[in-house]
């Protein structure tokens, strides 16, 4: 079969050659005989290639598009999808999972093409084969140049990893889902109390510090009432101020504490004279001569001075004179700029620039929080008030130490007795302020809920 086609080939080009040499007033048709033996050579090629060359590859045209797509989904980002998971998001990774599968049965298509074509041109060439040296190179090799299925079989390709590229970077994008702890203030709370009956009282301050965190004391001073007690009558009220820190991952939060401390204190003794005997005691005032002759008992009256001290407190603030909004997505048309903590009116001035707006809490005050001083009063008996008032004299009165060795003869009862308040204690309790929407440590998951 194989020397019959053969033949076959060499007999019609003979005929070519015998055409070309007939006597002149036969050259008219040679022309006509030429066109008539191509038109043969190529029917006979097209025949090899009756199978595949009218071929259509489903999907063909849209390979183009196919590509567009799956470019266009690779640019995209977390931040591009309002929730996690994003519904968004898995109706993009579905429909480009779908797509890849159309171009992946449009590549199997023309790969299929391509392999029939492959066997129908070593048909061919075994009936028409090239030249010495490929020279002339064998008609059956433009039919086959001239088929499409390759570059079809080649950018289906190219599309089917565009798309698989584009659903890979999908199934990377990681959001928050959630958060496993949330951040917030532990402050302290202080309050005055009357101190307990002997033994020492003391004044435990604690810190403020971020969620989780132990607070850290800031004063601890024993009052103890046999040897009088040390009070502060000034104090630096310390600082605390909100560290939010807006990034990529969410948002971290803490406290940055400056600690309030005790600048100034006064003694104030722990022993006092609650009771006064005034028989005993009028006769000293007038041996000192610290008050007029004519005196009686029932014209005295003896008062014990206070001393005042403050202590420190963290109240939340009655309101809020401006909320924290956390920004994020602000872009000014040319450049996108990281996320902002940012005080609530300037968020709503940025308009569009904001794209995305959360609550985070109060800025001013910082966390809704307040340091507020209080004062109170404890009684002095070094600054006691004598004074007398009566018919036949002047009245007067005049301060003086009733703490002095002498006057001790007139003392009926002493300790911290109900009629002088007792020596006060600040004790205070750590009180925990939530800040839930500031989360220290989020919960990541995947944008793309089912991949």
């Amino acid at each position: 079969m194989k020397s019959f086609a053969r033949k076959s080939g060499t007999v019609i080009l003979f005929g070519l050659l015998l055409a070309a040499f007939r006597a002149p007033s036969q050259l008219p048709d040679v022309g006509k005989a030429v066109n008539q033996a191509a038109g043969t050579v190529k029917k006979a090629v097209d025949d090899f290639f009756s199978d595949v060359k009218n071929r259509t590859i489903a999907g063909a045209g849209q390979i183009g598009q196919w590509s567009r797509d799956a470019a266009a989904a690779g640019q995209k980002m977390a931040t591009d999808f309002a929730s996690c998971p994003s519904p968004d998001a898995q109706r993009l990774y579905d429909d480009l999972k779908a797509k890849r599968n159309e171009a992946q049965t449009t590549r199997n298509q023309a790969a299929q093409a391509v392999a029939d074509a492959d066997a129908a041109l070593a048909k061919c060439l075994r009936t028409w084969p090239d030249g010495p040296n490929g020279v002339p190179a064998s008609p059956c090799r433009a039919t086959y140049g001239g088929l499409p299925f390759k570059g079809i079989r080649d950018s289906a390709q190219a599309a089917v990893d565009a798309f698989n590229a584009s659903m890979n970077a999908l199934k990377a994008l990681k959001c928050i889902t959630g958060c496993n702890r949330t951040a917030g203030v532990d402050y302290p709370s202080c309050a005055l109390a009357g101190a307990p009956g002997g033994g020492p009282v003391h004044v435990n301050v604690g810190g403020m510090t971020a969620a989780g965190a132990h607070p850290a004391p800031i004063g601890n001073s024993a009052l103890a009432l046999g040897n009088g007690f040390d009070v502060c009558v000034e104090w630096d009220p310390g600082a605390f101020r909100p560290v939010w820190n807006p990034g990529p991952d969410g948002v971290q939060a803490g406290v940055d504490v400056k600690f309030p401390k005790c600048k100034r204190t006064v003694h104030v003794p722990g022993t006092i004279c609650t009771s006064w005997d005034i028989t005993l005691i009028l006769p000293k005032l007038k041996e000192l001569k610290l008050v007029p002759i004519e005196v009686q008992a029932g014209d005295l009256k003896i008062e014990l001075a206070t001393q005042t001290f403050s202590y420190v407190t963290v109240e939340q603030a009655a309101s809020c004179s401006q909320e924290a909004v956390l920004c994020t997505g602000i872009s000014t048309g040319i450049i996108a700029m990281p996320p902002a903590i940012l005080p609530v009116d300037l968020a709503r001035s940025l308009g569009p620039l904001c794209r995305d707006r959360t609550f985070m809490g109060c800025l001013q005050p910082a966390f809704g929080l307040v340091v507020v001083n209080k004062t109170a009063s404890v009684p002095d008996p070094s600054q006691g008030t004598v004074s007398w008032k009566g018919p036949k004299i002047k009245a007067g009165s005049l301060r003086i130490d009733l703490t002095r060795p002498e006057f001790a003869i007139a003392c009926r009862q002493k300790g911290p007795g109900p009629n002088t308040g007792g020596a006060p204690s600040v004790t205070c309790a750590t009180k925990h302020l939530d800040l839930p929407f500031l989360c220290l440590d989020p919960r990541w998951g995947s944008v793309v809920g089912n991949p």
